[in-house]
């Protein structure tokens, strides 16, 4: 029997079979299978059964992995039964953990298993090499990320993935001129079935599939939507998929010790430069932006809690930022009081940390400023070596770490914040470019399309079911602050 279009192996087939019929004859489960083995998958298409018989995000994640893990046992004795999706993420951090989970969303919906290609091992590269593409990127993606309960790296199932390639029939997404059509408007797993291997190499939050009329409502149904009807899959999957490091995880934790429990947290993102921890100040409007964000950090503090002391953390990919934003915060305090960064400092020493904690608190360089009103605020000093392994590891912590914040104030432009807010919902304001304007969001989930003007022309033009109600977000900008 061959696989049908979901990956469906004989082995597997006759098992589903069994378990659906449980006192039949040989011949009424070959038929059985026969069905599920055709184009289509018989009753129902396989593309379908996951999201179908998950009850809650978590249940899909773990229906996931438990058919990643069988079907990836199944290959080692039978490899042509994989039907594989390797995922080929560009650019710096938060652009790849998009890609990654537009790979994700993609698997969930065509059952095949999925695998990251972090250095782009087994496909072509572009013809004009990028800086960030992929030899920019120092760490490797098990120095970042651990498995979320299946085997996702490309590097440990390098042997299968090239069998694939080389014996199977394989298809770029991002070369093929009907991709949009196909991932909006398409039964994609039967779009799919004719090839055994799928490659998806992009840097974009690429959700088509959440807005196809033949998924999107099964996605809905698992994952939920927020006040204005956006699907929450980055708030449900997006904690499931991406988990740290223990590293970055004890980055995070003593992180969120220094923020002090009880209190208000407040997030402050600064994004001066270009991609990739630019340190240089490219912003159009760099000499007001960081004093703008920092007012709008001290204005989205509810008036019943401004007598209280807060915390505010600040990231910025510039120093000069830091310290501006840093002026506008203390100037409403009431005389600092300390300024810590060693271990011994008293400010530091009365936080209960484990050794490791205390450790990371010295290599991460942190600057405490505790003022008299009990406000303190928190960053790094120093900039991101964009070429050191350890200094992706200290990013990536901060990211994560301000996904832990109460509330968040960033700059436009940048997708390290995408990612950080999207983890754990909070009410996020942003400052916009030119007139340094400050709004909040109505949704925490990424835009669709990063409400690219151009990527959602070309999606329009390209596609037969483009619904500008829900690909175009214009609510999720709501009124000035």
């Amino acid at each position: 029997l061959k696989p049908g279009p979901g990956g469906q192996a004989p082995g597997i087939c006759l098992r589903r079979a069994s378990a659906m019929v449980r006192t039949t004859s040989t011949s009424a489960l070959l038929i059985c299978c026969l069905l599920l083995a055709m184009p289509g998958g018989g009753a129902r298409g396989e593309e379908t059964d996951l999201l179908l018989a998950a009850t809650s995000s978590s249940s899909l994640f773990e229906l996931y992995s438990q058919h990643h893990r069988a079907a990836l046992e199944e290959a080692r004795t039978n490899p042509r039964a994989a039907r594989i999706l390797v995922c080929q993420p560009l650019y710096g951090l938060a652009n790849r953990l998009r890609a990654m989970m537009s790979c994700f969303v993609i698997a969930l919906a065509t059952n095949r298993i999925m695998f990251v290609d972090w250095e782009h091992q087994h496909t072509k590269f572009y013809e004009k090499e990028i800086r960030d593409m992929p030899g920019g990127q120092p760490a490797r993606l098990g120095d970042l990320l651990e498995p979320p309960g299946f085997a996702w790296d490309a590097q440990d199932a390098r042997g299968l993935i090239s069998e694939r390639f080389s014996s199977g029939k394989v298809l770029h997404l991002a070369d093929d001129v009907e991709r949009d059509e196909t991932l909006l408007c398409r039964n994609i797993s039967s779009a799919l079935s004719q090839y055994d291997v799928v490659t998806l190499k992009t840097y974009f939050w690429w959700e088509l599939a959440l807005h196809n009329p033949l998924y999107e409502e099964k996605f809905a149904r698992i994952a939920g939507r927020d006040e204005i009807g956006v699907i929450n899959i980055w708030k449900e999957l997006g904690p499931r998929l991406f988990r740290p490091v223990k590293e970055v995880r004890v980055m995070m934790s003593a992180l969120e010790k220094l923020f002090l429990p009880d209190r208000l947290k407040v997030g402050l993102h600064i994004r001066m430069g270009g991609n990739w921890f630019d340190q240089a100040d490219k912003h159009p409007r760099g000499d007001k932006l960081p004093v703008e964000i920092a007012k709008c950090s001290i204005a989205v503090i509810p008036r019943e809690r401004r007598e209280e002391p807060v915390t505010y953390f600040l990231v910025s990919d510039n120093s000069t930022a830091k310290s501006m934003a840093r002026y506008v915060l203390a100037s409403g305090e009431r005389g600092e009081r300390a300024r810590c960064s060693l271990l011994e400092d008293d400010c530091l020493a009365s936080i209960p940390m484990s050794r490791e904690e205390r450790t990371a608190v010295a290599l991460l360089n942190v600057r405490v400023f505790d003022y008299r009103s009990g406000s303190r605020i928190v960053m790094l000093d120093g900039q991101v070596n964009r070429e050191s392994v350890f200094d992706v590891k200290i990013a990536m912590a901060e990211m994560f770490a301000m996904s832990k914040v109460d509330r968040l104030v960033r700059s436009t432009g940048s997708t390290f914040m995408t990612v950080a807010y999207s983890f754990l919902p909070k009410p996020t304001w942003y400052v916009e470019e030119r007139s340094l304007n400050c709004h909040k969001q109505a949704t925490n989930e990424p835009m669709a399309l990063g409400n690219s003007d151009a990527i959602i022309n070309q999606v329009a033009t390209s596609t037969s079911c483009f619904n500008p109600k829900t690909m175009i977000t214009f609510p999720w900008i709501a009124s000035p602050t």
